[in-house]
Parts: C-alpha cells; structure tokens; sequence
C-alpha cells in the first residue's frame, strides 16, 4: 500500500512538473505576409525570409514578440491565400492589410466602435499613379483629365477596388516590377503601386525602366495593420489587445525610429 502510494506521488509531482514547464513555455503564434517585394516593409520574393534584412513590418513584429515575451513565425504566402488560411484559422494573423470590409469575414481588425483604430496601424503609405513621361494623363487628387485607359495593380491589392469604382480599366499583375515593365512596353499607360515599393523598383531597374515618371497627388493614402484570425481572439482576447497596443507604442519609440531610418539610409545608399 506504501509502495503505491509512494508511486502515485512520484506521478503527481512529476505531472505537476510537466504542467508547470507547459506554463512556462512562450506563446506562439503564426503571421503570414505577401510573397512579394513590398520594400521597405516586407522585403525579398517567394517564401524565403532574410531576418537579417527582412523589413520593418517584421522588424516592428519582433520588437513586440520581445516586450510581449512570445514567439512569432512567418510565412510568406501569396496574398489572397493568406487570407484564406486566417479564416480557417490555420495562422494567426496577417500582415501587412489595409481595413476592406469584405476581409472581416477572414479575421479581426483593431477596432475603436465601428472602425479600424488608425493609433495601432502598423504604418501608412500613399498609392501614386506612374506613367510615361509626357503622358497627357493627369490627376489632381479627385479626377484624371483625360481618364487611364488599362492601368496595371498588384493583385488583389485594395486600390483595384478604388479604381474600379471610378469606372476605370485595371488589370491584375504579380508585382511592381511586372506593371512598371509592362507600362514602358505600352501595354498599360499607367500603373497604380505603392509608393515606396513602386520607387525602389524604379530606383533598382533605372536603365531599363528610364521613362517612368510619378504623378502627384496620391491616389490614395491608406493604413495598413496586423489582423488577428477570429479564433485567436476568441482564444486569447487580452493577448490579442495587447499585441495591438504593443504595436501602437513601439512606433512611437526611439528605437523604432532608428529602424526605419536604417531602411531609409539603406535606400539611399543604393
């Protein structure tokens, strides 16, 4: 009798052992983002990621794994797709995703009532309009005079929808290099793209893509922000507000700041 409940004791502290070393073990979640170049954000093609070079919005992500003390994985999937794996809950989250109602069904914005909280997007960029240089096309921020007639988008970016609304022709390519490639080819007389990514592109291909010029306005300006999948919320709502928070305070930092800038002078010198 004593030996067994010598041995039922040995279970029970090695059982609570084992749940305390579980406890101690960091969350880890799972974020995916775009297969292609979104310079200075995401950086490089494909699946493969440089953590010695990856982007800010990764280099933001970690800086928040570290305050928060969890662990974050990446993949990198093509853009709808990545969509379609947070709603099955498949990943965590995804980012870098601009507030489109439709994507709500997929996961979960930071939200303040019925609309995105702009205080923890990750960043903010422009969508500019590229053309050929003496191009007749013109944009002053409400209208073009004339109007485009085939303009080149990344795929499943949320300026299609934009310009679509406008009554205007666009068509679906890969990448910025494809649309500003096929634009000095005359396939397209305009391209609408990020600005940043649009500019490194054209900064990396001068020579071959000489003859491209950026009209000002922007199309647009939109925000951009980590969503979480619904059932990590579900799962773990205090976690969820607390990355989303982190977010918000770690780009106010001295420290985020310099990363950026880092990026900045890395454009610069090339």
């Amino acid at each position: 009798m004593r030996r067994i409940h010598r041995m039922l004791l040995i279970i029970g502290v090695f059982f609570c052992s084992a749940c305390q070393t579980k406890a101690a073990e960091p969350v880890r979640l799972t974020f995916a983002f775009q297969d292609v170049d979104n310079f200075p954000y995401e950086i490089g093609e494909g699946d493969a990621i440089d953590m010695q070079k990856p982007g800010i919005s990764i280099e933001l992500l970690q800086l928040v794994a570290q305050q928060l003390q969890i662990v974050i994985e990446y993949k990198r999937l093509p853009w709808k797709r990545c969509f379609l794996e947070m709603e099955k809950g498949t990943i965590d989250g995804v980012f870098s995703a601009s507030f489109k109602p439709e994507r709500l069904v997929s996961g979960v914005y930071p939200m303040q009532g019925d609309a995105p909280d702009v205080t923890r997007r990750m960043y903010s960029t422009s969508y500019m309009l590229y053309v050929r240089t003496g191009t007749k096309i013109r944009w002053d921020g409400s209208a073009f005079a004339p109007p485009p007639q085939k303009i080149a988008a990344i795929r499943g970016y949320s300026i299609i929808d934009d310009l679509t609304a406008m009554g205007l022709t666009v068509e679906a390519v890969k990448d910025d290099y494809v649309a500003l490639k096929w634009l000095r080819a005359n396939m397209f007389d305009s391209a609408a793209l990020l600005e940043l990514s649009g500019d490194a592109v054209l900064a990396q291909y001068r020579d071959e893509l000489g003859g491209i010029e950026k009209l000002a306005p922007p199309l647009k300006i939109r925000d951009y922000y980590l969503m979480l999948s619904h059932q990590r919320v579900e799962q773990s709502p205090e976690l969820a507000e607390n990355i989303w928070n982190a977010i918000q305070l770690i780009c106010k930092s001295e420290e985020f700041q310099r990363i950026v800038e880092r990026y900045g002078q890395e454009r610069r010198a090339e």
